[in-house]
């Protein structure tokens, strides 16, 4: 009996060991994921071009929120400018303050091997795969070093673009703060985040011009944390629907996006280059057509009001068109559904105006104003707007 008894513990010991074995090799295998865009930001370089900016070099650090957790990064750089870019260093931070002091570890970014890269106008370039441990909700800084003057190239975050034109590399005294600066175009992190992305592309409105700089209440920040899902800003300032026309090729490149929310069209009005409602629906039926055609889920936004902005008021036959927009929005735009901004923020005593409470300029909401498109858009994407536990 007693060797009997010695054996079991031998056998139990043996699977013990055995069992222990297969966890050990479980925990080192890589867990299944997939390689998902963390961020991205469209090249503007029209009209807007703001110049150079000055000293012999630049500093430029820019802030953004990742989306999910992950555990490899990859980045892309583009230029939009006719002159050969030099980039000297970039790095990913985990975190800095509002004054762009780092305050967290800082991670190289490489180009086949290389710290350094060059590029010029329309010139795209990946970075090689970077081990970064990147978190939900914890905010990474873009650390770019140039050994000179940089232009103005990409329409960064409001308010999170920190410049220095000179190569101090520790604290931005003196800075600058821009909104059209920069090269990072593309975050793609490896992830197990299974959640489905949601890219909202537009105007100003749709960036976030107004709303308090680092704050998140740009209105796609705030449908993130309504739905607990993955949201894409790429909305440009000043961007119009001539323009439009190239948003099913650069979504369809985006990883693990299926759904889109378009909205655009008030600077088309005011800038006269949509006078008639033929204008418009020649520019975004194609749009909406195209991605449909990639098996996105689209939602299509109707045009906020804009009265009160002088420019908009300048004409009275501006709020005629952008009705007769909203109109075919409702019913003749061919999206999937439409997301009714006009009615979330008008003023029923004068519904040619945002409600004073949701305005800043007239023709941008404030933050309330964006919380208020954020849950019109939630209750239309998901049934309710409330926050998902």
């Amino acid at each position: 009996m007693k060797q009997n008894k010695i054996s079991i513990r031998k056998l139990i010991l043996l699977a013990a060991a055995s069992l222990s074995g297969i966890c050990a090799v479980s925990a080192e295998e890589p867990a299944e994921g997939q390689w998902k865009t963390a961020y991205v930001k469209r090249g503007f370089c029209g009209a807007f071009q703001d110049g150079w900016l000055k000293g012999s070099g630049s500093v430029i650090r820019s802030r953004t929120p990742m989306p999910f957790d992950g555990t490899r990064v990859k980045v892309e750089v583009s230029g939009c400018h006719d002159t050969v870019v030099e980039l000297e260093n970039l790095f990913l931070v985990r975190g800095a303050d509002d004054n762009g002091k780092i305050t967290g570890p800082k991670y190289p970014i490489l180009f086949d091997g290389k710290a350094a890269v060059s590029f010029t106008t329309g010139t795209k370039k990946w970075s090689d795969e970077a081990e970064i441990p990147i978190r939900k909700g914890t905010w990474y800084v873009q650390d770019s070093y140039f050994s000179q003057k940089m232009p103005y190239a990409y329409d960064v975050d409001i308010g999170t673009c920190d410049v220095k034109g000179s190569d101090d590399k520790e604290v931005l005294s003196g800075q600058t703060k821009g909104s059209r600066v920069g090269i990072l175009a593309r975050i793609d992190v490896f992830t197990t985040d299974k959640r489905p992305t949601i890219v909202c592309y537009g105007d100003s409105i749709t960036h976030g011009f107004s709303s308090t700089p680092n704050s998140g209440q740009r209105y796609p920040d705030q449908l993130a944390k309504l739905l607990d899902r993955p949201v894409l800003n790429m909305g440009v300032n000043g961007d119009m629907v001539q323009w439009a026309g190239g948003a099913p090729r650069l979504i369809s490149s985006l990883k693990g996006v299926d759904t889109v929310v378009f909205l655009m069209g008030i600077n088309d009005i005011v800038t006269g280059t949509v006078k008639q409602l033929s204008d418009y629906t020649a520019k975004v039926k194609p749009v909406i057509e195209n991605l449909k055609k990639q098996n996105l889920k689209v939602y299509i936004g109707t045009l906020p009001p804009a009265g009160g902005f002088k420019k908009f008021d300048d004409n009275p036959e501006h709020d005629k068109l952008r009705q007769e927009i909203n109109k075919w929005i409702r019913t003749s735009s061919g999206a999937d559904k439409v997301i009714d901004f006009d009615m979330a923020l008008f003023d029923p005593a004068t519904p040619t105006k945002m409600k004073s409470e949701y305005q800043s300029d007239w023709i941008h909401p404030n933050d309330s104003g964006y919380r208020k498109m954020a849950e019109i858009a939630a209750f239309v994407i998901s049934g309710s707007s409330e926050k998902k536990k």
